[in-house]
């Protein structure tokens, strides 16, 4: 793949334009279209999710002109029929199951007819187990046995809302892992159902424009005139939307951009790990001492440590950019120095001199702990990754907010339930802010410098800092309310940071995601401090 995308960047003479091939295998009796607007990485494409991937991270401008970049050409359509799990919700909110074999665009209007009592489900519809079968030792049907009729390839769910309308969406149905030879693997109906069930609720999957598709099947009918291969509009049907989405690449730029952060860390990780370190930083962070049934639930020692050096770059590169120090170096000079982790190390004692030791302090102990190895080559090589994504991504981090903080950590850390890690979500947060705000300081003038400085809240168990973030949120949008403008909320928030709300845990962490977050918005203001603080973990001792 990294020759291939090098050899067709290659500058040529008269050369305006290179391709990347990218084959994918689709299943045997599925339609090219549908299976690609539904289907996962995990069922035979992972390699292209890898190259979409790979590319934005060294041009974001390719996603943003991936419609115009991204051309897919399908095969004709199977000659076979086509099977579909059906789900159809109820008023009593009971789902019922179904199965349906016919050519590609059918069940939608036998569906819609359904729902509109123009048919009956018995006339139009089989048995569930006729598609989704349930083996005695297999919990799905391998698709490649020919010999057992058409496998489901997707699930088609419908509900009529309460204003009369119809609701049609569409998804992947769930799967095992895919085989040796790429092939999909087995249905899992269990999954599946639970599938359907989200989807009849609007949780997930795709609102399908029923007009829209059956003038597309009845052009397909009229057309059997077909190439080997069709050019097809991945928009019209949601593929280029899916195949973005499953790679990690949908959503706005601050999801995209916790995406790449992942995945940052788990290169990171990598080298970390190449050096062995697995032990050593397992011992630092106290994961040793866990159970074992705890310890598998949760983030590695590498994992862990990759976070929170990722974090402290992240800071760093903003307190470069935005000049809050003197003599604090950014991450172009840093990650280009043959003596990155001690020139970091140097700078970061720097910085916690003026305060962000939430930040700060756990990040050089994990470099302190790996130089007692004497094993720094996977550190060098992890910390100089990290600086040239810190680069790319510190501007953006300031502004993920409380929507994405919280579940960055669950996706990289795993469940923390062990040391008491309970996440509030967003909107709950939101909820308790304007509730504490309203028995306290209903109706003061949130404008006025003095009613921040006499507001105290702290939060003794302040995690992420979802619920300091809200809070923060609310205050600056009661101050907008009363007139405050952005020259006078940027002074305010730097007051709030620094004098008036305050965070303790002690998941070092969970600080840096807080840190982060109560400090997102205004890039340019300039803390000099913060009242986050790391508590002592277990009894103390006297």
């Amino acid at each position: 793949m990294i020759q291939a995308v090098g050899r067709v960047m290659r500058l040529s003479a008269d050369k305006k334009v290179g391709y990347i091939l990218c084959p994918i295998l689709i299943p045997p009796k599925s339609d090219a279209e549908i299976w690609l607007a539904n289907s996962g990485p995990e069922d035979g494409w992972k390699e292209l999710g890898q190259i979409l991937l790979a590319l934005r991270a060294h041009d974001s401008r390719i996603e943003e002109k991936l419609a115009h970049l991204m051309h897919v050409y399908l095969p004709p359509e199977p000659a076979e029929d086509v099977a579909t799990m059906v789900t159809i919700g109820s008023e009593s909110r009971r789902v019922r199951h179904h199965g349906h074999i016919g050519k590609p665009g059918i069940a939608e209007s036998d569906l819609a007819n359904v729902l509109n009592d123009v048919a009956k489900a018995t006339e139009v519809f089989c048995d569930l187990e006729a598609v989704v079968p349930v083996g005695s030792d297999d919990p799905g049907r391998d698709p490649k046995d020919s010999m057992l009729g058409p496998v489901a390839d997707r699930i088609l769910s419908g509900k009529r809302n309460p204003d009369g309308s119809i609701e049609l969406r569409e998804g992947a149905i769930q799967r095992g892992s895919s085989g040796a030879d790429g092939m999909p693997g087995a249905i899992d109906p269990i999954k599946s159902k639970k599938a359907g069930r989200m989807m009849v609720n609007g949780e997930s999957g795709r609102i399908i424009d029923l007009n829209e598709r059956i003038k597309k099947a009845k052009e397909k009918e009229e057309d059997r005139a077909r190439s080997l291969f069709e050019r097809v509009d991945t928009d019209r049907i949601g593929i280029r939307v899916n195949l973005l989405e499953r790679s990690g690449l949908g959503g706005d730029r601050a999801e995209r951009d916790v995406n790449l952060l992942r995945g940052s860390i788990e290169e990171a990780t990598r080298h970390l790990k190449e050096d062995e370190l697995d032990s050593e930083l397992d011992n630092h962070f106290g994961l040793d001492a866990l159970a074992d049934d705890r310890r598998e639930e949760q983030a590695d020692g590498c994992t862990i440590a990759s976070l929170l050096l990722m974090n402290a770059a992240m800071l760093h590169q903003r307190i470069a950019a935005g000049g809050w120090m003197q003599g604090i170096s950014g991450m172009e000079q840093l990650k280009s120095s043959p003596n990155a982790v001690e020139e970091f190390y140097e700078q970061w004692s720097e910085i916690s001199r003026h305060d962000f030791l939430p930040v700060i302090k756990p990040a050089k102990g994990i470099i302190d702990r790996i130089n007692k190895t004497k094993r720094r080559e996977g550190l060098s090589r992890a910390i100089r990754h990290l600086a040239a994504e810190a680069e790319r991504l510190a501007e953006s981090y300031a502004d993920m907010g409380a929507d994405h903080a919280g579940p960055l950590f669950n996706q990289v850390m795993g469940n923390q339930a062990s040391d008491g890690a309970f996440f509030s979500r967003p909107p709950a947060a939101s909820l308790l802010a304007r509730l504490a705000l309203d028995l306290t300081e209903k109706d003061a003038d949130w404008s006025d410098e003095a009613i921040w400085k006499g507001h105290r809240t702290v939060d003794l168990a302040c995690g992420s800092g979802t619920l300091l973030a809200a809070l923060l949120t609310e205050m600056k949008s009661r101050a907008k309310q009363c007139g405050a403008d952005e020259e006078n909320l940027d002074k305010l928030q730097k007051l709030a940071v620094e004098k008036t709300i305050a965070g303790l845990d002690f998941n070092p962490v969970s600080l840096q995601l807080a840190a982060a977050q109560i400090t997102s918005g205004n890039r340019d203001i300039a803390y000099n401090n913060m009242g986050l603080h790391t508590m002592q973990y277990g009894p103390i001792n006297e």
